[in-house]
């Protein structure tokens, strides 16, 4: 069977005996090991409330919204929505009382119980909760067997998994033809296989790759993005470290004829740690590979490559992935997020906010070029230095 299934509770603190109340009738599917029921009474003192939620969130398969004048007034369960809706968590409303909840964004969504009668209008109303659990158990089902599915199909594909393996050591080994050939015959088992797929192209592409560090000769700094690299460089100048910008080489890892954007990104640096380890004496310079934080790499030094990860800031800002989140909150101004259409569940599509990364990047880096924006790129400075200082 299937692991079970994370549960993410939505409530109003006015609402905590409607929660108690959910908690109690899912106790069963829970000691079946069907589900795992997580709500903020779980946090334990000494944690951060915002971070434990957040991340109890984005590890979530299903999110119950308690929903109710309380709640869609919420800023929190508000937040947690628009969070669950950028991510693959299905969401199930359960209409508490009676409230403006068809004007809002959850009546994109199927609701409990049963043709939206809410839980007060029953009588009694433990009846209202019965048709609520019943529903959740047709849901719970269909989501195990939909799992069990996948099972069988990653199973199936066994076969095209040990071409991969197959070709990820010829490339290891610097048989690099032979590896291509490897990943055509994993593509023709499995023709979804990404992994396959993006390693083909970056073989390819190695040769090309090679040659742009051919005429390089200082200490080589690769970053996930065009836009770190930016990032940084302006960093550098506004904060008085020209002297070590102009020290070093700062390249994105992607295809720089696709602005940064073909083979970039964490899973870019990971696959030249890859060719690194297998063609190493073809590049004499140092190279730096500094992963943003959320990449959860940890410090490492082989030889004269070295990877970092850029440290999380402390401030709880308003872009928490990436090397945003070094920048202050009040920076991310509406003008940067375009909705979004994307397509939920039951086939209806959503609105969300969308970051434009590029227009930010250029906003701060070329037209506000303030240094007080960059303090926190302080973390940043230290690891350059410390880099350039070994070599």
């Amino acid at each position: 069977m299937s692991k079970p299934l994370k549960v993410f509770v939505t409530y109003s603190h006015k609402d905590t005996l409607a929660k108690d109340k959910l908690i109690t009738l899912l106790a069963g599917l829970e000691s079946e090991n069907l589900i795992d029921i997580w709500h903020d009474s779980k946090i334990t003192a000494g944690d951060t409330w915002r971070d434990t939620i957040f991340n109890n969130l984005a590890d979530s398969d299903i999110l119950f919204y308690l929903v109710s004048g309380s709640s869609l007034d919420s800023e929190i369960c508000q937040t947690e929505l628009i969070r669950s809706l950028s991510g693959n968590i299905r969401v199930i409303p359960i209409i508490l009382e009676r409230c403006d909840w068809p004007n809002h964004q959850l009546s994109d969504f199927q609701v409990l119980p049963d043709k939206a009668k809410p839980i007060s209008e029953w009588r009694p109303e433990s009846k209202g909760w019965e048709n609520v659990l019943d529903g959740i158990q047709r849901v719970i089902d269909t989501m195990q067997v939909r799992a069990d599915q996948s099972s069988g199909m990653l199973q199936g594909n066994i076969q095209a998994e040990q071409m991969f393996q197959r070709g990820h050591t010829l490339m290891m080994l610097g048989r690099i033809d032979e590896a291509i050939e490897a990943y055509s015959d994993t593509l023709k088992l499995n023709p979804h296989h990404a992994g396959a797929y993006a390693n083909s192209i970056f073989v390819n592409l190695l040769k090309k790759k090679e040659q742009r560090f051919v005429d390089v000769t200082k200490p080589v700094v690769l970053t996930e993005g065009k836009t770190d690299a930016q990032y940084i460089q302006t960093a550098l100048e506004l904060l008085g470290e020209q002297e070590l910008l102009n020290a070093l080489e700062m390249r994105p890892i992607g295809d720089e004829e696709d602005d940064g954007d073909r083979g970039g990104g964490e899973s870019g640096l990971d696959r030249f740690r890859d060719v690194y380890a297998v063609k190493s004496s073809f590049f004499h310079q140092p190279i730096l590979l500094l992963y943003d934080w959320d990449a959860n790499k940890g410090t490492e030094q082989v030889g004269n490559l070295w990877v970092r990860s850029i440290p999380k800031s402390v401030e709880d800002t308003k872009e928490r992935k990436g090397i945003e989140n070094l920048f202050p909150s009040d920076l991310f101004k509406d003008c940067f997020y375009e909705e979004k259409r994307k397509k939920g569940i039951h086939g209806k599509y959503i609105v969300i906010p969308d970051f434009n990364k590029p227009k930010f990047c250029k906003w701060i880096c070329e037209v506000r070029r303030n240094p007080d924006d960059f303090v926190n790129f302080g973390v940043i400075v230290d690891i350059l230095k410390e880099f350039r200082g070994a070599h």
